[in-house]
């Protein structure tokens, strides 16, 4: 729905992550997504500032994969 995935201590405890699709032509062609300690990444950087940031990289490499010159 806002897509964005979390694992929020889900697989390990003590690691969280955040991770963005990268969408070419309406296909998902892979994934970005940044992890660590969850006691580094809390918060609003956890839930806000981390999902903002990858959700414009993702797009600045979906942006950058869309170029006819790629």
């Amino acid at each position: 729905e806002t897509g964005v995935a979390y694992n929020d201590n889900d697989n390990l405890m003590g690691l969280r992550a955040v991770a963005c699709p990268i969408h070419l032509d309406g296909r998902v062609i892979g994934a970005i997504s940044v992890g660590g300690p969850a006691e580094r990444i809390s918060g609003d950087f956890f839930r806000k500032d981390l999902p903002n940031s990858l959700r414009g990289t993702a797009n600045e490499i979906e942006l950058n994969l869309s170029e006819p010159n790629f």
